[in-house]
């Protein structure tokens, strides 16, 4: 865990993000990550009930032969 410079996160992920920057601190680990954030891939806006690209769909997807 020490050896991890940087977290990527998206806005719904950020609240995890900070929760691992808290349990590295918990962890003396002095070095705060790098926090990432990055837009959803697919997202055709940044509204929360927009559809998203997510694993489990594309792998429906390869599954149903599409």
């Amino acid at each position: 865990m020490e050896s991890i410079s940087a977290l990527v996160i998206s806005r719904e992920t950020a609240a995890g993000g900070a929760k691992v920057q808290q349990m590295r601190r918990d962890c003396g680990i002095a070095s705060p990550l790098a926090l990432v954030l990055v837009d959803l891939i697919g997202a055709e806006s940044q509204q929360s009930d927009a559809p998203k690209l997510s694993s489990s769909a594309l792998r429906s997807r390869d599954a149903a032969g599409e």
